[in-house]
């Protein structure tokens, strides 16, 4: 990880110069700074600030850097693991060690052609290892059934940077078994390229700490995953492209380009997905949180507590699913069938919400139909702005289910041929809908007929401060 530097200030103050006196015994007298005014302090000069400074000095000591020049023969790859396996192996802590590769890499026949295993490596130890390949051309493998790199059980502290990877096999294996092992983590991948012309591009498995940086992952797995995560722990992706082949019919092309299956909270920021037949995203069980992402369309399973911000596409929310936010997003269409689902500012075309309990909606503007099936229960949607299609309705409220609460509130809806409309044909006893402070406009019809109903019997609207502008009438 990057040092953060601090921030260091000069003190800015009127009157350091001035001092008041306090009289001692045996005739000795203190000085008190007494300045008249102090606009900075200023940075404290003292060993807080300085010791890390002599720290990191003492370790760039211990860097050893290591140019070598590839022979493009199984020599380069045996040369790559006695590196990485020396840095790391017991009764060596606290080693930093740098290697840049030039010219034509070679591989070892058969599979993995890297592979990546420490061995019994002290978990106490602060090992680093930096492998520059931005000098390194790897020629692309064409062997069916086998692995490009192989990242195995006992592996740590690696930062791997400008190495592209083309195959027909799988291109970044970090599978390293059913549970979390406390050593498979610390790897850094910076300008990266995974690419596989007829396998996965990349598959995870009970890893942790990982740092993607600016890379690109190319999969093409017939019904299958590009890429697939499998409980991972604590990882950052920035700026990275999960990509894969499409093919109409869907004999070459993946279900889903990036899929998602639990592990802890990792972090995605500014990444694209692209291509999958079903979906560009798929994401399961436990929650984590994606930042401003093109993520094409979404599919969110039986997951809970994810946090989409300021992310773009559309999405689809099963049932099984729970309190999973969108912030900020923009979507050309939002189904949800999920419990507990968020969506909060931004903007969408369409909202279908099919099915679930407590859907909140606020502060969204929406250029489309919004509708609300009988199963939805308890429903906030507060502070929205709805442009209504020609001949549609703003938001569609179809059928009740027994015991809901609707709270209707501080929305403008604009157009279309009524800006609410109950289809209420099956409306049972004890259901609740508040429509309080909005705004309805209707282009064509009288003003009160911007608010439709079916078949009221047994349903109560409290209905108060609601204006019903006329336009055009």
């Amino acid at each position: 990880m990057a040092y953060t530097p601090k921030i260091i200030t000069d003190r800015i103050a009127q009157g350091d110069d001035i001092f008041k006196t306090e009289n001692l015994s045996g005739g000795r007298i203190r000085l008190i700074p007494d300045p008249d005014s102090v606009t900075v302090p200023g940075t404290d000069v003292n060993r807080a600030l300085m010791q890390p400074w002599e720290d990191g000095l003492a370790a760039l000591d211990q860097i050893k850097e290591t140019i070598y020049v590839c022979t493009g023969t199984e020599a380069d790859t045996l040369f790559l693991e006695a590196l990485v396996r020396d840095t790391f192996s017991t009764g060596t802590p606290q080693t930093s060690k740098r290697c840049e590769f030039h010219g034509i890499f070679g591989y070892r026949t058969g599979t993995p052609k890297l592979h990546f295993e420490y061995g019994n490596v002290d978990p106490q130890q602060l090992s680093r290892l930096v492998l520059d390949f931005s000098n390194c051309v790897f020629p692309e493998v064409a062997e069916a059934n086998h692995e490009f790199l192989r990242i195995g059980g006992n592996s740590r502290g690696t930062a791997i940077i400008n190495m592209h990877a083309k195959t027909t096999g799988l291109a970044l294996n970090e599978n390293v078994g059913g549970s979390y092992n406390g050593l498979n983590d610390n790897f850094v991948y910076q300008g990266c390229s995974f690419v596989s012309t007829a396998g996965q591009a990349y598959h995870s498995s009970y890893t942790a700490n990982r740092f993607f940086d600016h890379c690109f992952f190319y999969g093409s797995v017939a019904q299958g995953k590009a890429v697939y995560l499998n409980e991972q722990d604590n990882s950052v992706y920035q700026s990275c492209v999960f990509d894969s082949s499409y093919d109409v019919e869907g004999a070459n092309s993946p279900e889903v380009t990036f899929q998602v299956d639990g592990g802890g909270v990792n972090h995605f920021y500014d990444c694209t997905m692209r291509g999958g037949l079903v979906c560009s995203l798929r994401v399961r069980f436990a929650g984590q949180r994606f930042n401003n992402c093109d993520h094409g369309h979404l599919q969110v399973g039986s997951s809970q507590n994810y946090v989409f911000n300021g992310c773009r596409g559309s999405a689809t929310v099963l049932a099984g699913s729970k309190n999973n936010m969108f912030i900020d997003c923009e979507y050309n269409l939002l189904d949800t069938a999920g419990d507990d689902v968020t969506l909060r500012g931004g903007y969408c075309e369409q909202i279908n919400a099919r099915r679930g309990d407590r859907l909140v909606i606020t502060g969204v503007h929406i250029v489309g139909t919004t509708q609300i099936h009988a199963s939805v229960r308890d429903l906030i949607f507060d502070g929205n702005s709805i442009i209504v299609p020609a001949g549609g309705a703003g938001l569609e409220m179809i059928g009740n289910a027994a015991g809901c609460c609707y709270r209707i509130t501080n929305n403008t809806i604009a157009g279309g041929q009524s800006s609410i409309f109950f289809l209420t044909t099956n409306i049972v006893t004890q259901n609740y809908s508040f429509i309080m402070g909005n705004s309805f406009f209707a282009p064509v019809l009288a003003a009160g007929n911007s608010l439709a109903f079916g078949v009221a019997a047994h349903l109560y609207y409290p209905q108060y401060g609601n204006t019903f502008p006329t336009v055009g009438a």
